[in-house]
């Protein structure tokens, strides 16, 4: 008899053979769970936890859970034990919660087994971590309970080599196992490694089928894999509208890395999506308020564009030509911020389930739900343009806070120069943030970096250091930097004296970095005939200074003035012409601009 009404609810709840009537089943579960039928009770238990066929109440989820773990049957122990973890229905026992684990994976319940192994990984419930035991856990559950989550988990520690020593390939293995069950953080994991040949033979086709699998139902990772697929063109044609739509898909999961690729989208009028500045800017704040640095710098240019745009409007009314100046700078500054191209692999990895999910993808939430958009102005200043620089600064430091070296350099150049009246000239901050920049490799902080410290700006003088920083900038190809170690060897500045390698920077600023301040230095240097330069002679060096005046030096255009002067000390040649002046010329080769 209470098998049959067993069945019967069965089929009320499932639709099978009957009308959906899930009121029925709970009806039906609860007549035979009273007469002590455990599974009928774990059922009951399913159906108050969920809210189906009755309003969802935990606390008597968790008390049918509980008769049904004290009748011996393995999945109420488990659930009993998300109950405890989690704190829904009884009062939250990370203890307990790992007791009725342990009694449910010792019964056998693959589940049970997978949520012991996080408690492991986790060092929770008063166990003391254990990678080893983790793994042991993950392994009965993947090999004994052909479990998907903990095959996922199991592939997860041999591609980390946690608990077990790394191996891509084993790590491979069990994700197929996985993903051939549907799992779609596996499925998602396995095509990141037929991307990158990790364990497998590189093969884009491969990788774009199993991130569609995944995409489908719903995994946000893979979403914006899919993404970048389509808008490279890696095993599938390139087409950037279809990478939108997936872009599109996971940003309004709350993918952060897609929300920023929509918001290029908007504000270039790429991705198949229409221009609109409003909308990239709504973008950018949802991933740049989820910590997401591109986003915050691209949002900082944005804004600081904005705001360059405000100050030109009010000066052409009001005359306001200093706020014009002064902001314009601060867009400039900014300007090397704006929006790059999407991003060549797939981003990022799935991390590991949440104990009582089936996966990455599983019940507890895999995606977060993006902050509300900020309307554009809605921040603090006197008006708009002012509003629109308050926020800027405000995404410019937090990116810079959040190592960007980018933002790091153009903070420092604001709080150098002073030119903006919302930041203040601060040399020494300017230093620390040009140094934070210049250590991550950004030549154009340590070219700064090295001059003022070389200079004495915002530190103590130290010119040995200065030279240090100019030289890494010197050697990424800076020409500025080139030019001033240039300088520091043609004068013995912080080194010992070395025309040759003084004439050796400065050539490389000159012709490489087409320096004119280098070339009217090297020009006037062969002019004078102070150095050579392969087969570069007086004439060759005449013409450096001539470019160089062309481009705009000062020093270049007094040098030549100089240099080709007559001299009416010299009695006139045959011709009736005076001689030019090759010794004792006005033409000075000085510190140079520093």
């Amino acid at each position: 008899h209470i098998s049959a009404v067993f069945n019967l609810a069965l089929s009320y709840a499932e639709g099978r053979g009957l009308p959906e009537d899930p009121r029925r089943a709970v009806s039906l579960y609860r007549s035979i769970a009273l007469q002590g039928d455990s599974d009928a009770a774990f059922n009951l238990a399913v159906h108050y936890a969920e809210g189906t066929g009755v309003r969802q109440d935990y606390g008597s989820a968790a008390n049918w859970y509980r008769r049904a773990a004290d009748q011996g049957n393995p999945a109420a122990m488990c659930n009993l034990g998300c109950c405890y973890s989690a704190g829904n229905g009884v009062a939250q026992d990370e203890l307990e919660a790992v007791h009725w684990y342990h009694r449910s994976a010792e019964a056998g319940n693959a589940q049970g087994m997978l949520n012991l192994g996080f408690c492991y990984a986790k060092g929770n419930g008063g166990l003391s971590r254990h990678d080893g035991m983790a793994v042991k856990w993950y392994r009965r559950a993947a090999e004994r309970g052909n479990h998907a989550g903990a095959q996922f988990s199991l592939g997860l520690c041999y591609e980390k080599g946690s608990g077990v020593r790394e191996d891509q390939a084993e790590a491979s293995r069990w994700y197929r196992l996985a993903a051939q069950q549907g799992h779609a953080g596996a499925q998602c994991n396995l095509g990141v490694n037929y991307h990158f040949g990790r364990g497998v033979e590189k093969d884009n086709a491969l990788a774009a089928n199993f991130f569609r699998l995944a995409a489908d139902q719903g995994h946000v990772m893979a979403q914006s894999n899919l993404g970048v697929f389509y808008a490279a063109g890696f095993g599938v044609d390139r087409d950037p509208q279809q990478a939108g739509v997936w872009y599109k898909r996971a940003a309004e999961q709350g993918h952060a890395s897609s929300q920023y690729q929509i918001g290029n989208g908007y504000a270039n009028g790429a991705l198949g999506l229409p221009r609109n500045e409003d909308l990239a800017l709504a973008y950018y704040r949802r991933a740049a308020q989820q910590g997401h640095v591109p986003s915050q710098a691209a949002l900082a240019a944005r804004l600081a564009e904005q705001a360059t745009t405000a100050a030109e409007d009010a000066s052409a009314g009001h005359g306001r030509q200093g706020v014009k100046v002064a902001t314009a700078a601060a867009a400039a500054a900014a300007r090397n911020l704006s929006p790059g191209s999407p991003p060549k692999t797939p981003q990022g990895r799935p991390g590991s389930s949440n104990i009582g999910a089936s996966g990455w993808a599983g019940g507890c939430g895999s995606g977060v739900v993006p902050p509300a958009p900020r309307a554009a102005g809605d921040t603090e200043g006197s008006d708009g343009q002012g509003a629109n620089e308050v926020e800027w600064l405000r995404w410019l430091r937090m990116a810079a806070d959040q190592g960007d070296a980018n933002a790091q350099l153009k903070l420092g150049t604001l709080h150098h120069d002073g030119a903006q009246p919302s930041v203040p000239q601060d040399q020494r901050l300017a230093l620390a943030y040009f140094r934070r920049a210049a250590a991550q490799g950004k030549t154009e902080a340590q070219c700064r970096l090295g001059t003022c410290l070389a200079l004495g700006r915002g530190a103590p003088q130290d010119i040995s250091e200065g030279v240090h920083w100019l030289r890494q900038a010197a050697q990424g190809k800076s020409a500025e930097a080139r030019y001033k170690l240039g300088l520091c060897f043609l004068h013995g500045t912080g080194v010992r004296r070395d025309s040759f390698a003084a004439v050796h920077w400065l050539s490389l600023a000159a012709d490489k970095g087409n320096h004119p301040e280098a070339q009217a230095i090297l020009g006037t240097l062969l002019a004078e005939k102070s150095v050579t330069l392969g087969d570069e002679r007086e004439e060759h060096g005449l013409e450096r200074l001539r470019r160089a005046a062309q481009k705009g030096s000062t020093s270049a255009k007094q040098n030549l003035a100089a240099v080709t002067a007559p001299d009416h000390s010299s009695p006139p040649t045959s011709s009736g012409q005076r001689r030019r002046k090759r010794r004792g010329h006005k033409a000075v080769v000085g510190g140079g601009r520093w």
